[in-house]
């Protein structure tokens, strides 16, 4: 039983802890991210986790004083994920203006939805120390297919160890214009990873309508 016990109190302070390491900042309108309110409110609410699932089972209250640190570690520890802030995407051309110059370069538009350029770039530098803020842009062309309406266009960034594992939350910015979609798109993104050492991957991707059409990785180091 008390196998179980501990074990629900982390899967439980992940799920929260996980919302409080990227504090709700996988938007547009956000400049920013707290990463010691990230790890308080993990710690908290792994707290009252513990406390919750250990009084469930009948517990003594020797046993809920530990289950509660138990889940105070677990949730403190899942708020040192990375946390995300997404900035406001730049338009550089219309949908109108891209059509345009697609179309004089290649006679016809496509007919599926097509990336014709992705770049992305760590302008902090590929070597940072752990919590410090790494700023991240990239840019997309794209043209939106005669026979695929663009009907979702989203970027997601995250944050991965050797091991593929995602540190904290994807970030996910929505693209989705009411003039077309077709353009020529500025993003940017400022990451904090509060403790983190050695060879570490940023990974950024493309969705049109929930599929992944393009994806860039970059190498990065914290020291």
């Amino acid at each position: 039983m008390k196998k179980v016990a501990t074990t629900s109190i982390l899967a439980f302070s992940l799920a929260v802890g996980g919302c409080a390491s990227n504090g709700g900042l996988a938007s547009a309108s956000t400049n920013g991210c707290s990463t010691g309110m990230s790890t308080a409110a993990g710690a908290l609410a792994g707290a009252l986790a513990g406390y919750v699932i250990s009084q469930k089972n009948g517990n003594s209250s020797a046993q809920n004083n530990r289950a509660i640190a138990l889940g105070a570690l677990a949730g403190g520890a899942s708020g040192y994920g990375a946390c995300i802030a997404i900035n406001e995407t730049i338009r550089k051309k219309s949908d109108a203006q891209v059509k345009q110059e697609y179309t004089q370069k290649y006679g016809v538009l496509p007919a599926q939805t097509k990336i014709e350029q992705y770049t992305t770039n760590i302008d902090s530098g590929q070597t940072v120390r752990a919590g410090e803020k790494i700023y991240v842009s990239s840019n997309i062309y794209v043209i939106e297919g005669q026979r695929e309406p663009i009907l979702t266009i989203k970027e997601t960034i995250s944050i991965k160890d050797e091991n593929g594992q995602i540190l904290g939350r994807t970030g996910i910015k929505d693209m989705k214009q009411a003039d077309g979609n077709s353009g020529d798109f500025a993003n940017s993104f400022t990451l904090t990873v509060p403790d983190a050492k050695g060879h570490y991957v940023v990974e950024t991707g493309v969705l049109v309508n929930g599929k992944q059409v393009a994806k860039r990785s970059k190498p990065i180091i914290f020291i």
